[in-house]
């Protein structure tokens, strides 16, 4: 995940980028919100596929 902040420069947990939003929010720098719902859709997006691939292993697996 580190080599891939160097690329991208994010953060991995919402809350960690939540923080630097509303502080570039306060003191007028350039306005970062349009990415923020990609930190909030993308765990749950994660979560869905991940429980579909449990979903199908145990269905092979049987």
């Amino acid at each position: 995940m580190e080599a891939l902040f160097i690329y991208i420069f994010s953060c991995v947990n919402p809350a960690r980028t939540f923080e630097p939003h509303v502080g570039n929010t306060l003191f007028g720098c350039p306005n970062l919100w349009a990415r923020f719902p990609l930190y909030l859709i993308g765990p749950v997006i994660g979560a869905i596929v991940a429980a579909l691939f449990i979903h199908l292993h145990r269905r092979i697996k049987t």
